[in-house]
């Protein structure tokens, strides 16, 4: 398939491509009204001219051969045509949870904060036959070409989700069921604090149910995300008006003389009562009791715990897979790629830390090795994918490379030079 290639060698950064994108992608097909008016409300270019220390480099969807986006989109937003070879995006899917953001080592896919939505290259796909960015370059620094030859892409992701009954539990998708089963009772018990558990958790607020949150250990998302992060959730959460309870299990799922629960007793011998139980995968996997018993209380239900996993090929050839999560609770939204959960001692690791308390913005950085090897943002995750890049890539840093990141406004203009030139020119 034909696609945008990239010069930073002939790029003059006059962003000329991003004004026609604006204008070709808006409604009223007019340069001044597009800017003025339509950007305001929303509309933005899908390419973006990245400049550092005097180069500057147009940068749009690569459209892999293997798109890591496409594969960590649970909402199956995100599509690859296989007769155009386009990835195609579905506006009206996309729920903005950014995955395919985090996952995307090339830093092509933006998030447009206005409307909550991603901003990707759909190569003016029905609108012109050469992309408007590539007629609009003056310097020929954008090319439009054929080429089997390019990388199609060092990087897979996949999802490796099992659900922890052979039933499959619908009903935490559909309003109607769950307010039937929850019969009189608009209240709800979330059993596990993992990702999938507070998720699950703000979907029952939002849909009217009281909601508590049973965690056994010490916080929640602890497999996940670090202690700080975790601090900051559990603060949303009491913001949010939903009941969490951590270090405390769960003795005893209690049911009324039909057989439905009723609630749950735990073990600092309170009670929560309940119209509605659901229960995460890892929760159930340490507490063999209460799945047993949860197979025979009809408004019970399972979720599986998802885990997102990006395949990253190396240098050297080997395959490594690198743990992923990001999702948005409440507003805030939050992602974590690589080890950032760290053993006691472990000397050989680094960790650079920005909190801003105001923003409520985290940013944790941890390096072995001259190298980045995970991160964790909270708040301000434009740069995620670039963060990724630095990852996968297994690029080793020199100490001003170092310091930039540690900065947060990471770009792959600081790659080295050969990566760049074997990943984006032909």
């Amino acid at each position: 398939m034909k696609r945008v290639y990239p010069d930073k060698e002939y790029c003059i950064g006059c962003k000329l491509c991003e004004l026609a994108c604006l204008t070709v992608h808006s409604e009223a097909k007019d340069l001044i009204l597009a800017y003025t008016k339509e950007r305001a409300a929303g509309l933005t270019s899908s390419i973006r001219v990245v400049e550092s220390n005097g180069t500057s480099v147009a940068l749009s969807c690569r459209h892999c051969d293997e798109p890591a986006c496409v594969a960590v989109c649970d909402a199956g937003a995100l599509s690859k045509n296989s007769v155009t070879g386009i990835v195609e995006y579905n506006f009206e899917k996309c729920v903005g949870c950014w995955s395919c953001l985090v996952s995307c080592s090339y830093g092509a896919i933006q998030r447009n904060s206005l409307i909550n939505k991603i901003v990707k290259c759909d190569m003016c796909s029905g609108l012109t036959e050469v992309p408007a960015c590539v007629q609009a370059c003056p310097n020929r620094a954008l090319r439009f070409l054929e080429n089997d030859s390019v990388p199609a892409g060092q990087l897979r992701a996949y999802k490796n989700s099992k659900e922890i009954s052979e039933n499959d539990h619908t009903e935490i998708n559909n309003p109607d069921n769950l307010i039937q089963i929850s019969k009189n009772t608009k209240r709800a018990v979330v059993l596990g604090g993992s990702v999938s558990g507070l998720k699950t958790a703000e979907k029952l607020f939002n849909m009217g149910f009281e909601v508590a949150i049973v965690e056994s250990g010490e916080r929640i998302i602890a497999l996940e995300f670090d202690k700080k992060v975790a601090d900051l959730v559990a603060c949303r959460i009491e913001e949010a008006g939903i009941l969490l309870k951590c270090g405390v299990s769960v003795n005893e799922i209690i049911c009324d003389k039909d057989g439905l629960a009723k609630g749950v007793l735990l073990s600092d011998k309170s009670f929560l009562e309940a119209g509605v139980i659901v229960a995460t995968e890892s929760f159930l996997s340490a507490c063999s009791v209460i799945r047993t018993q949860m197979a025979e209380v009809p408004n019970c239900i399972a979720v599986s715990d998802s885990k997102q996993i990006i395949c990253a090929k190396y240098p050297s050839g080997n395959f490594r897979n690198i743990p992923m999560n990001s999702f948005v609770f409440y507003g805030m939204a939050l992602v974590s790629v690589g080890e950032i959960i760290l053993p006691e001692n472990a000397d050989e690791y680094e960790c650079n830390i920005f909190y801003d308390e105001i923003k409520h913005s985290y940013r944790k950085l941890v390096f072995r090795d001259s190298r980045l090897v995970g991160y964790i943002l909270i708040g301000d995750i434009d740069f995620a994918g670039v963060y990724t890049s630095f990852i996968t890539f297994e690029c080793e840093l020199d100490t001003v490379t170092k310091i930039r990141l540690c900065d947060g406004c990471p770009d792959i203009l600081m790659w080295p030079d050969e990566l760049f030139f074997n990943e984006w020119t032909p």
